[in-house]
């Protein structure tokens, strides 16, 4: 109900009562007053009806439209539900897309610190190389000099070559005297011998008079003394004797030892033909077979020749590096299991381990137990200490197809490479070239070092390694991989005619 409608009705009130009251009025005048005031309160009630009837209409029409609203209001609230349901759903879906991105976001923070970690590995790795590569630098300003002594060496030895032959027949005469001493000395010790053994004689004999001369006549004294006497006396040859044998056999020890420094450098003076340098290289011949493991499950065996080389006393197998698994042109990473064998005359030899050289990473050494070495009458080939000796040398290829002689350049800014002849001529096989790989030995027997390419010889000087590498059950495709990128590092350090 309205404002508008509440105050009619208080004024049809108020002129209700105004005309229900009663005043001091005469009774006739009261009567006509009365009558006029049931007039008046049957109109008041007429228009009192009217006015209800109309506010009841209005209420009626203000229900219709409060229940027309109410239907609206539901529909809106209907509506709204729905929209509430879907931003739910569109929260649960946030929510979720949240977790996520927070799983996401630690995954991200481990690979972050993982990175930084590799990041710290590869500043440690470039330090190391760093150091090695000064360390590399001040070895090269030392092997400059040294280069240089062996230059002036080298001339020296060759304006001693022209006497070299004199100087060796005057040491063969040296040494037929010597065998004519040691012959001498032998037939003195063999005569001393003699008379050793006759003193023992006599002094058995003696002995043996004076235990009858004490037991049958204690009277001869003087006889005792006198043959006393003769004892000390021979007690003393005796003591002579024996000094002097170990002077002859001092004297012995010394001529056998100066006997064969002789011949040893008689051996390093004169030069041996390239067939028997070729014969007593082949007792040093083997193989190192490499089984790998592709990580596509795919098997493959590799087989490098080598030769055997004494270090002291460890024989060491000398190959090429890029005929391997952990060449150049390969990647250890894709390999997930490496397997090495040395191979000596059909025997087998598990390795534990192979390494680069450190005077050129594209050489791989071994090492191989001398028992090994020993059996069936193999035998380790030594390094070369002189090897500008002579001024050529015998080179091998690496499957033993062929071999001949070659000369070789002294270059004094590459002190340790040799630069080989091109071309090479052997009566049996015919002109061929030099191969990578192929082995270099000196006119003693001795070996010289491994063809980098067709052109240059390194000199095995040493037998250091640089660079191991772990193979069979310790072999690890990481550490193996890190070894690879230093090599490859060093390797384009050099310059392109050693590449």
């Amino acid at each position: 109900m309205n404002k508008t409608l509440l105050l009619i009705i208080c004024d049809f009130l108020l002129l209700s009562l105004l005309a229900l009251a009663r005043f001091d009025l005469p009774d006739g005048t009261r009567k006509e007053e009365e009558m006029l005031e049931i007039k008046k309160e049957a109109l008041v009630d007429e228009d009192l009806m009217e006015v209800l009837k109309l506010s009841l209409e209005l209420e009626e029409a203000n229900r219709a439209g409060l229940i027309s609203q109410l239907q609206v209001t539901k529909a809106k609230l209907g509506v709204v539900a729905e929209r509430l349901n879907s931003v739910t759903e569109d929260l649960d879906k946030t929510s979720n897309r949240l977790v996520e991105a927070q799983w996401d976001a630690n995954r991200l923070d481990k690979e972050k610190e993982e990175l930084s970690q590799a990041n710290r590995l590869l500043q440690d790795d470039k330090l190391k190389l760093s150091n090695r590569f000064d360390t590399i630098q001040e070895e090269l300003v030392f092997a400059d000099r040294e280069r240089r002594s062996m230059a002036e060496t080298l001339y020296k030895v060759r304006e001693e070559a022209v006497t070299g032959k004199e100087r060796l027949r005057f040491v063969q005469e040296q040494l037929q005297n010597k065998d004519m001493e040691v012959t001498q000395a032998g037939e003195r010790i063999k005569a001393l011998e003699k008379e050793k053994n006759s003193a023992q004689i006599r002094r058995q004999r003696l002995e043996t008079e004076l235990k009858i001369v004490e037991t049958e006549n204690r009277m001869l004294e003087q006889n005792l003394i006198t043959t006393n006497l003769q004892i000390e006396t021979v007690r003393l040859e005796k003591e002579a004797i024996q000094k002097q044998t170990a002077q002859l056999v001092e004297g012995v020890a010394v001529l056998a030892e100066s006997s064969s420094a002789i011949h040893e450098e008689i051996r390093q003076i004169q030069p041996l033909s390239a067939n028997a340098i070729f014969s007593k290289f082949s007792q040093s011949r083997g193989e190192v077979v490499f089984q790998t493991l592709a990580r596509s499950g795919k098997r493959k065996e590799v087989s490098v020749p080598s030769a055997l080389v004494s270090s002291g006393k460890t024989a060491i197998a000398v190959f090429d590096a890029d005929r391997t698994p952990f060449g150049m042109e390969d990647s250890p990473s894709k390999y997930s299991s490496v397997t090495a064998y040395f191979v000596l005359g059909g025997r087998k030899m598990l390795l534990g381990e192979v390494s680069h050289l450190s005077i050129d990473p594209r050489v791989m050494g071994a090492r191989v137990a001398p028992s090994f070495v020993a059996a069936d009458g193999f035998k380790a080939i030594r390094l070369s200490h002189d090897p500008y000796r002579f001024p050529d040398a015998v080179l091998i290829s690496d499957t033993a197809d062929y071999y001949g002689e070659s000369s070789f350049k002294i270059e004094t800014s590459r002190g340790d490479y040799l630069k080989m002849q091109s071309r090479l001529f052997n009566r049996l096989f015919g002109e061929f070239s030099p191969e990578k790989g192929d082995f270099v030995l000196a006119r003693s027997g001795d070996i010289l070092g491994l063809m980098i390419n067709k052109q240059y010889c390194v000199l095995l000087d040493s037998l250091d390694f640089s660079f191991e590498i772990p193979v069979g059950s310790l072999y690890s495709q990481e550490e193996a991989e890190t070894v690879a990128r230093i090599v490859r590092s060093i390797h384009s350090q050099q310059p392109i005619e050693l590449q």
